[in-house]
């Protein structure tokens, strides 16, 4: 059988001015994912990731492990469809809908500037009313329609593209992951997002496929982040 190997990119920079760029954790945790690809990949057939820095970054430090380690490495391919949903664009837009609804306040928008537990919180309704789809015409963004079609077009593409031995790593984010589990295993939204937010920084999800089929393997694997006295390692932003 082939093997998919869905790989959330590295920590970002949040609260830094620009979260798409790899913070030096990042980098290490891409890295180690690298070491991690060289010992359970035999041979990667493709290397694919999104048009994000954060993901382009993720593939290419752990390309450059792969190298140093005498794995052949496939020339990365850019598909931009597994670039993750902006989230940025979507809280936005979704923010002064939940406002007007009384369903959240300004004393919770200002505790989200500086608490991830309170911006999570925040961030799961924004993302629950995108995907509703009741307010599409409000939020004038893509669809969560649209975006899981993107990603499940690309998905698709690459599983016709493989022969039945092939593995490949395609370093993507959280949501991509999460719709790609979301059409493997028939979930409904709200188990797909909590599913989504539970996917760490440069873990691994894999996925088997013979004949255009394909199953889901694991979930979120995070070994290969996983060393004594540092769990800092193990990141979710």
């Amino acid at each position: 059988m082939g093997t998919i190997y869905l790989i959330r990119h590295g920590q970002g920079s949040f609260n830094q001015g620009d979260y798409d760029r790899l913070s030096p954790l990042g980098v290490r945790q891409a890295r180690l994912t690298g070491e991690h690809l060289a010992a359970a990949a035999d041979r990667l057939t493709a290397i694919c990731h999104g048009e994000l820095e954060r993901q382009r970054r993720t593939a290419r430090e752990a390309g450059e492990v792969l190298k140093a380690a005498g794995r052949p490495v496939p020339a990365p391919r850019t598909m931009a469809a597994f670039d993750e949903n902006d989230a940025f664009a979507l809280w936005d837009a979704c923010v002064p809908i939940l406002q007007r609804q009384r369903r959240i306040d300004a004393a919770e928008l200002a505790a989200a500037k500086s608490d991830n537990q309170v911006f999570q919180r925040l961030l799961r309704q924004v993302m629950l009313l995108w995907m509703s789809g009741r307010h599409d015409q409000e939020i004038r963004l893509p669809t969560w329609r649209q975006f899981q079609e993107r990603v499940t077009d690309a998905f698709g593409q690459l599983l016709r593209e493989q022969a039945d031995d092939g593995q490949v790593a395609v370093f993507t984010s959280g949501g991509p992951i999460g719709v790609i589990i979301q059409y493997l295993l028939g979930l409904d939204n709200e188990k797909t997002l909590t599913l989504t937010f539970q996917i760490m920084n440069a873990s691994i999800t894999r996925v088997k496929f013979r004949g255009g089929r394909a199953t889901l393997a694991t979930f979120n694997e995070t070994a290969h982040l996983e060393r004594p006295g540092d769990r800092q390692l193990l990141t979710y932003l």
